[in-house]
Order: structure tokens, then sequence, then C-alpha cells
């Protein structure tokens, strides 16, 4: 397990690094009083505009990149109501994807995905 979280962590800090200086943007957040284990590579887009996710998420995939968006909040489910009732759950999973975090990754993997996510949000 600890190799899979040290490859984990690898892979977000090539994210990390390569998105750093792509404004409206933001990566999975670590504490101090925690250890992120990077399951999946979140990216937030705080930028104006609902489709900005999902114009990514369809450029990304006409390049072979597959993402996946933030899970919808709970309230939002029929079963619940059907309305997300908690904004900062609702604007997350609007502005939420999943990039590719798989442990096969190599370096050269995310440079092509991060140089494809900074064309595609430059562009938007």
């Amino acid at each position: 397990i600890e190799d899979l979280i040290s490859k984990k962590r690898t892979i977000f800090s090539w994210y990390k690094e390569l998105l750093n200086d792509l404004e409206g943007i933001r990566l999975n957040p670590e504490k101090e009083w925690a250890k992120n284990v990077y399951w999946m590579v979140c990216l937030v887009i705080d930028r104006e505009g609902d489709s900005i996710r999902d114009e990514l998420m369809l450029k990304l995939k006409e390049k072979g990149i597959d993402s996946r968006p933030f899970f919808y909040p709970m309230s939002s489910l029929v079963m619940y109501g059907g309305v997300a009732k908690n904004m900062v759950t609702k604007y997350l999973s609007e502005r939420g994807i999943n990039l590719p975090s798989g442990v096969s990754l190599k370096r050269e993997d995310v440079e092509w995905i991060t140089s494809n996510v900074v064309r595609i949000i430059e562009g938007i």
C-alpha cells in the first residue's frame, strides 16, 4: 500500500507542478494534519460559466483523454429531494473534474494531459 500511495503522490506532484501557473483552477488540497493519498487528481475550475467544465471534458475526450465529473451532491438526487441544498457542494459538482490518475501513468503521460488541459482552458 505504501508503494501505491507513494506513486499516487508522485503523479499528483507532476500535475501540481505542470498546472501551477494556470489561473482559475485549483487541485486537491492537503491539510497539515492529514496526508492526502490522491486517489483521484481533482481539478476545480474557478471561472465564471457553467459550461466550462463540460467543454473541457468534451475537448479532452476528443484528444483521447478520459475524465470524470465530480460526484453529484446527495441532496440533488431524486430520492433526497432533487435540489442541491448546499451551495458549496453544488459549486464543486458543477466545476470539478477528475483527471487520469492511474498508477501506470508516467511523467510524459501527465505532461501530455496537462499540456492539453492548459491549451483547452486558455482557449475557452
